[in-house]
């Protein structure tokens, strides 16, 4: 049900990977210029040029599925094991989008020391987003074993 703590919990997963998008995740700092990687693109910004490095398809691809995963959790409010087979799932797909955030990381970090040019990382906020969801997604797990819980001692006493 909408008024339930978990759906709660869900709604803001859905939000929070939706800024996935919005907020970048990193930015590389190099002598000239800087790199910053975001949900769509990784983006080289020189002094005199800017260009697009790769796309980050493991982050779009596991950021859209994060979020459509979780309001289609919420859907399934009547049913409680389906729900948290989904959360579970969800939970997967939430740490796979932090490993490819930090994978995508190295591997930028790694081609600017393979030019032998020193660069500097520092995380942005898109990468502390999927953290608070996984954060999240534990919280309505437990809120949905709770309900089962209550329902099956309930049927119980019938």
């Amino acid at each position: 049900m909408i008024q339930r703590i978990q759906s709660v919990y869900l709604a803001i997963i859905t939000i929070l990977c939706g800024l996935v998008f919005v907020f970048p995740f990193g930015e590389i700092t190099i002598p000239n210029g800087s790199v910053i990687m975001d949900g769509f693109s990784i983006i080289s910004q020189d002094s005199k040029i800017t260009a697009e490095l790769f796309k980050p398809w493991p982050v779009t691809i596991l950021a859209l599925l994060a979020a459509l995963l979780a309001p289609a959790c919420i859907a399934q409010f009547k049913n409680r094991t389906l729900q948290m087979k989904m959360c579970r799932l969800n939970a997967l797909f939430l740490l796979g989008l932090i490993f490819s955030m930090f994978y995508l990381i190295d591997k930028a970090q790694a081609m600017f020391e393979g030019m032998q040019i020193e660069a500097e990382i520092h995380y942005g906020i898109g990468t502390y987003l999927p953290l608070l969801a996984v954060v999240l997604n534990i919280l309505a797990t437990r809120a949905i074993k709770k309900d089962d819980k209550l329902v099956r001692s309930a049927d119980r006493l019938r």
